[in-house]
């Protein structure tokens, strides 16, 4: 894999911060599915630390997967809590429209959501490589697509090498996931900087080190 991306991808900078996300998303073993939560797992996000009700919570509750007291119904199961936890966002349609689970993570990079994968379709297609994701999204994890379509993710999400070079944590983050928080960011960026030691640049990883937000805060 590190071969492939140094061959698509020539930007020293843009190849660490591609290797500094796949490790953190997927390991860096090769594309992966998001794995499905187990009944507890969905139980435990069901509600705060304080005891009040998460947002995850509130949309299971919604879309019946749980009831209001944090138990499972007999609509529970693992494509049921993506299809109502991802529901009614990144281009996906509501709970019935089954596009939660249709359009979990997937990849390198873990795409999701509808129109992610039609945005990366798209960018594929413009390219010359003909992939039908959104009949067929589970071809983002074949082999012949996973890296072109991560850089095509990447590429729609605004990584040009201008953009690398003024890379920070939290932009990273935004870029990748926004939803994920300060411990993942910090991760990623940690990934990012090991990528550029271990290829000998000390001199921009040093930089990126004081490119940490939570850091600074």
């Amino acid at each position: 894999l590190k071969r492939a991306i140094f061959g698509s991808v020539t930007n020293p900078l843009r190849q660490s911060l591609l290797q500094g996300t796949i490790k953190i998303e997927t390991g860096g073993d090769g594309p992966v599915t998001e794995r499905a939560y187990t009944r507890q797992n969905t139980i435990d996000k069901v509600f705060n630390e304080d005891g009040t009700t998460s947002t995850w919570g509130r949309r299971l509750v919604r879309d019946g997967v749980v009831r209001a007291d944090g138990t499972l119904t007999n609509l529970y199961s693992g494509d049921n809590v993506f299809n109502s936890v991802y529901a009614l966002g990144g281009g996906n349609g509501n709970f019935a429209s089954g596009d939660g689970a249709r359009f979990k993570g997937r990849g390198l990079v873990q795409i999701t959501g509808k129109t992610n994968y039609l945005e990366v379709q798209n960018i594929l297609q413009a390219k010359g490589i003909n992939v039908n994701l959104i009949a067929n999204p589970e071809l983002v994890n074949d082999t012949r697509y996973a890296l072109p379509a991560a850089l095509a993710f990447l590429e729609y999400a605004g990584l040009t090498n201008i953009v690398a070079e003024d890379m920070t944590t939290k932009r990273l983050n935004n870029m990748i996931n926004s939803r994920e928080g300060r411990v993942k960011a910090v991760k990623r960026w940690n990934a990012v900087i090991s990528s550029l030691r271990a290829a000998g640049d000390t001199v921009k990883a040093d930089e990126l080190e004081l490119r940490n937000e939570y850091a600074a805060q």
